[in-house]
């Protein structure tokens, strides 16, 4: 990734330096229920990242460290771990995220079920054509 960063920087990105996947793809944050702000105390919460990833789902842990097995302790703050995935469409990476989700984290954390959703994607398209060009 540095590679390409540095041949941006130069000019030099020509031909084929540079794949990019055509799908879609989406990520969500879950977090503790007073986030933004800190916690009062750390939370437990479990991930089967393993079968999170059998379904095609990335898990990014953060904010959180080991408790032993698949059970984490948040940290307090920010966000507490990603869930990402790529489809043909951004519905369909969206609803690969909340199934994950869904089956494979258990725990007292929350996460927007609307990003990627399809009012939320018309939404954003009334915005955008909204705005002076």
């Amino acid at each position: 990734f540095s590679e390409l960063l540095a041949r941006v920087w130069d000019g030099g990105l020509a031909g084929k330096a540079a794949r990019f996947d055509p799908r879609a793809s989406v990520t969500k944050y879950l977090v503790a229920s007073e986030y933004p702000g800190e916690s009062p105390a750390a939370s437990e919460f479990s991930v089967d990242e393993g079968a999170a990833s059998r379904t095609g789902v990335a898990t990014f842990l953060a904010s959180c460290v080991g408790a032993g097995g698949n059970r984490y302790r948040t940290l307090r703050k920010s966000r507490v771990a990603a869930f990402g995935a790529v489809s043909d469409t951004v519905e369909g990476a969206s609803s690969l995220v909340d199934r994950a989700i869904d089956s494979h984290v258990q725990g007292d954390l929350e996460y927007r079920r609307d990003v990627g959703s399809r009012e939320s994607l018309e939404k954003l398209d009334g915005a955008l054509r909204g705005m002076d060009p």
